[in-house]
């Protein structure tokens, strides 16, 4: 069988979960479509805050 062209599950990001349907070869439409991005070139791990300790100040008795 050929793929269908015009099918949007190969590039949802929910199709692996998607319950909508389970004849995801004849899907053309969907509300809830949302395009998986395939470019894993560009990988950002969030990089944690770190927030400043102040050191006690220091008085001259």
């Amino acid at each position: 069988m050929n793929p269908n062209p015009f099918n949007l599950c190969p590039s949802c990001l929910f199709s692996t979960t998607c319950v909508l349907t389970n004849q995801k070869h004849t899907v053309w439409s969907c509300s809830e479509y949302e395009e998986r991005k395939e470019d894993s070139s560009i990988n950002i791990k969030p990089t944690p805050i770190q927030e400043s300790k102040k050191e006690p100040e220091m008085a001259l008795v």
